[in-house]
This record gives C-alpha cells, structure tokens and sequence, in this order.
C-alpha cells in the first residue's frame, strides 16, 4: 500500500486498530472525511 507521507500510515494504523474511522480521526486529529477519503484505504 503506497502512504503518501506518516500521517496517512498512522491514520490507517489508527484506523485499523480502532475499527471505526470517526475514533481514528478523533485519536489523530483531523477531520473524519479526511480519514474516509484517506487513498491508502481505497
């Protein structure tokens, strides 16, 4: 999976971890579209 650069690895790490995009944009402070819309999860 290509990661453009460490946030989106720890977003999809935290993403992963939590199962739940809203939990993983809260512990990683950006916006929940910015998660769902992350293009390593695609």
């Amino acid at each position: 999976m290509p990661f453009r650069n460490l946030r989106h690895l720890r977003v999809f790490l935290a993403t992963a971890d939590l199962r739940s995009p809203t939990a993983a944009a809260q512990q990683c402070h950006v916006s929940q579209p910015a998660v769902t819309q992350c293009p390593c999860q695609a």
